[in-house]
């Protein structure tokens, strides 16, 4: 995710049940000329997590900024593939174990190499209870057990038990690595302010006010010569109103986000002086996850029911307008980068509906004997 291939950035807006049909990337027009001339970049984004430590960091916008700032064992290409970052080459040599094979000439921020007991020890930190990463549940789902150094410049990672989705987590922020011996120092401060912080990325932070702005500048001397940066700072601007994160784009305060509602991209569409990157079925859904541990939900003929009651058709255009799109499962398409044809057929064989059908609902709520019942959601 480094080497500004962060750079695929979008909106993504959707709605119950449903995902915006394009990710979008609003960039001044105008600002693009000036942003390529000064080299320095202004990007608007909506949140951000209290720390600068990659170990912390869970949403998509304060990944952005780490996966500027660290680099991971592996990175996710155009197309969603797998490859390689700190690790020149991997493999999988069972079903629960993978080993990969670091580069030699990756370099922290502060000239120290970075080790295969540096990344063993950022992917461990994430299962430590005392760093209370919300990574962790992540990490389980991968069924990821521990790394080990197994070489000079080779990690292996083990698994509790096989799970296809361990393969992936290389790529993600579990794979970020850090400074041990930084790490080990500040304690539970790493990260708390840009000289608390050390990663190998190409970019390095040098200001940071949680809740309103981060500035990375490139690294002198980048270690990985192929894939230098390209400008000499970003400024992560955090803007929490949509009305003001357009005005700052028109007004060339804001060179891009990938923040705006699906919705108000679709009305911008028709500026000159903004561009707009589509992407079909981006990744990001909205969803409704009832209790079904007790109330009216608890009974799955409920849950089949409203699943047949819900609008979803309707609910995506009346949220994202043409850029809504219904989902019939809690993966978009956009996820399917391999085995496309496989996935993409399971997907279409789903039963669930565009449109409501309440008719069907209202027969299993009979049979669920919940007629009358009364939901809050």
């Amino acid at each position: 995710m480094s080497h500004l291939s962060w750079k695929k950035l979008g909106v993504v807006a959707s709605s119950l049940a449903t995902v915006a049909a394009t990710t979008l990337m609003a960039t001044g027009g105008s600002t693009l000329a000036s942003a390529a001339t000064s080299k320095n970049l202004t990007w608007g984004i909506t949140s951000n997590d209290p720390s600068l430590d990659p170990g912390l960091v869970y949403a998509i916008d304060p990944n952005i900024i780490t996966a500027a700032m660290c680099n991971s064992l592996l990175q996710f290409g155009p197309q969603g593939q797998l490859e390689p970052e700190l690790a020149s080459s991997w493999k999988q040599t069972s079903p629960t174990t993978y080993v990969y094979n670091l580069v030699h000439n990756a370099k922290f921020w502060d000239g120290n190499p970075v080790t295969a007991a540096d990344v063993a020890f950022s992917v461990n930190r994430i299962a430590s209870p005392k760093l209370a990463s919300s990574l962790l549940s992540l990490l389980q789902t991968g069924n990821l057990k521990k790394a080990v150094v197994s070489g000079k410049f080779q990690v292996t990672i083990e698994l509790n038990a096989p799970n296809p989705i361990a393969q992936d987590l290389p790529a993600t922020p579990i794979g970020q690595v850090v400074e041990q011996s930084v790490v080990t120092k500040y304690g539970s401060a790493f990260g708390s302010t840009p000289a608390k912080s050390m990663c190998s990325g190409p970019f390095r932070p040098v200001r940071y006010v949680n809740g309103s702005v981060t500035v990375l500048d490139a690294v002198p001397n980048y270690w990985d010569a192929a894939h230098k940066p390209q400008i000499n700072s970003i400024t992560f601007e955090q803007v929490n109103d949509a009305e003001a994160l357009i005005a700052g784009l028109r007004s060339g305060s804001i060179n891009g986000t990938y923040d705006l509602p699906a919705r108000d991209a679709a009305t911008l569409a028709s500026d000159s002086s903004l561009k707009i990157n589509q992407v079909p079925y981006g990744g990001d859904i909205n969803y409704i996850s009832p209790n079904v541990e007790k109330g009216p939900f608890a009974n799955p003929l409920v849950r089949r029911a409203f699943n047949l009651a819900v609008p979803r058709a309707a609910l995506a255009s009346a949220v994202d307008g043409a850029n809504g799109r219904p989902l019939k499962g809690i993966e978009t398409p956009a996820l399917f980068t391999q085995n496309t044809a496989l996935y993409m057929a399971a997907y279409n064989a789903l039963p669930n509906p565009a449109t409501a059908n309440v008719a069907a609902a209202k027969k299993l709520i009979a049979q669920a004997h919940a007629t009358g019942e009364t939901v809050t959601i």
